[in-house]
């Protein structure tokens, strides 16, 4: 069974509190929108309406040190 680090279920628990179900449905309604033909615009850019800022500090991860590490 996958064990998940403190650190790693802060970040999920952060992230899930962070959501809003408003925002998220504008987000996919304007995707919905694009993909059924209805965007009138000249460039498709979608963008949430509102963001919010992380609870919990992301630790900066170069892949390259990563997949290093892991070989």
């Amino acid at each position: 069974m996958l064990k998940l680090t403190k650190e790693t279920t802060a970040l999920l628990e952060d992230i899930e509190k962070r959501i809003d179900p408003e925002t998220e449905n504008d987000y996919f309604m304007q995707w919905k929108d694009f993909l059924e033909n209805r965007f009138k615009g000249d460039i498709f850019t979608p963008v949430r309406k509102k963001t919010s800022k992380t609870g919990v500090p992301y630790r900066n991860i170069n892949i390259n040190t990563l997949s290093e590490t892991m070989s």
